[in-house]
C-alpha cells in the first residue's frame, strides 16, 4: 500500500485514520519496518510531540505516519492524544 495514494485496494474496509498528537517519551525512538524489535530500523524519532496518524495497532506496537517518517513504534514509549 502506498500512503501517498488516497485508497489502498487491500484496505478498503479499514477506517480512515484521524490526525492526532503522537508524543515520543524516549529521547530517541527507533522507527521499525514491522511491529517487532527484530524488524529493521527505518530511522529514529526524537523526543517531542508530532501531529500524525495511527494506521494500525497490534501487540504493543503502533503503525504511525508522521510528517517526516512512517513505520512501527513501540507503544511503551509513546502517548497518543486524539
Amino acid at each position: 500500500c502506498d500512503w501517498s495514494s488516497d485508497v489502498c485496494s487491500s484496505d478498503l474496509s479499514r477506517p480512515t485514520p484521524q490526525a492526532q498528537n503522537v508524543k515520543i517519551r524516549a529521547s530517541a525512538l527507533r522507527v521499525r519496518s514491522c511491529g517487532s524489535s527484530q524488524c529493521g530500523v527505518l530511522g529514529k524519532v526524537s523526543k517531542g510531540v508530532y501531529k500524525g496518524y495511527v494506521v494500525e495497532r497490534r501487540d504493543g506496537w503502533a503503525l504511525i505516519q508522521l510528517p517526516h517518517i512512517s513505520g512501527w513504534l513501540s507503544e511503551k514509549h509513546i502517548q497518543l492524544d486524539g
